[in-house]
């Protein structure tokens, strides 16, 4: 089978020397929020103290069952908030949950404790507390730290990775496939957005040939390919945990739905 061409991966977030580095996903619902209490959620997502800690994905747009974390965004007196929080809890969610209020009386906020928020915060949220607050809670509640996980290195020869400084070379469609999956981490990405983000423009997105690189890639990868997970309707996605038992990697962190308002 020839592979042809790969379309140019956007490699701005992951240059040569780049170590990848655990962001963990927030999926966000507002109700009664403008654009720029939106914005400044966004913003909060740790870049003021030097780097991303969080990783912000708005609800309904492709949101991730794999989030690890629900922030309510509530714009009015966070009732709302807390009668999301329980649905959220109820249905199954054990990830972390933030309830965000303007305003909301001492009652509301024992309600939105009760139902299983996890964190309460006042709107507009602290650039510099929140994130921090919110990466710890969500690395407690998960159970996972930055020194459980494989360190991944883009190192400086061409399609090289070194996972714990051990190198792995890799296929240019393997190398591809990997950065994209990095680029995304904490999503699941199906062989069909693969396809279309690496075919070249001129030519048909083949999901099966991403198949076989995936294949070609865990191959390559040798004992660490427990690394590159996948599940039937959902795609792919790199998972780092070096305590991940089979079980665990294949489920998400959250089991999270979006209700269309």
């Amino acid at each position: 089978m020839r592979f042809g061409r790969l379309r140019p991966v956007k490699q701005s977030q992951f240059g040569s020397g780049t170590r990848v580095l655990r962001m963990p996903l927030v999926v966000v619902e507002a109700r009664g929020v403008d654009a720029l209490a939106l914005e400044q959620i966004h913003a909060a997502d740790g870049r003021a103290l030097g780097k991303p800690l969080i990783w912000f994905q708005s609800a309904g747009q492709s949101a991730s069952e794999s989030a690890e974390a629900v922030l309510l965004a509530d714009g009015n007196d966070g009732r709302w908030g807390a009668a999301r929080a329980a649905e959220l809890s109820q249905s199954g969610f054990f990830g972390l949950i933030v309830v965000a209020a303007r305003a909301a009386a001492k009652s509301v906020v024992l309600d939105g404790f009760r139902g299983g928020a996890h964190l309460w915060s006042p709107l507009p949220l602290d650039p510099q507390v929140f994130p921090v607050q919110a990466a710890s809670l969500i690395r407690r509640l998960s159970g996972t730290s930055a020194s459980e996980e494989i360190e991944v290195q883009l190192a400086p020869e061409p399609r090289v990775v070194r996972f714990d400084d051990r190198p792995v070379k890799l296929t240019p469609q393997g190398y591809a496939v990997l950065l994209l999956l990095l680029q995304r981490r904490g999503a699941w990405v199906t062989a069909e957005v693969i396809a279309r983000e690496l075919s070249p423009a001129e030519a048909p997105a083949d999901a099966e040939r991403v198949r076989v690189w995936v294949l070609r890639l865990r191959a390559a990868l040798g004992e660490l390919a427990w690394i590159l997970e996948s599940r039937e309707g959902w795609g792919f996605r790199v998972n780092l945990r070096k305590d991940s038992t089979a079980a665990r990697r294949l489920r998400p962190h959250g089991r999270y739905r979006h209700r269309p308002q």
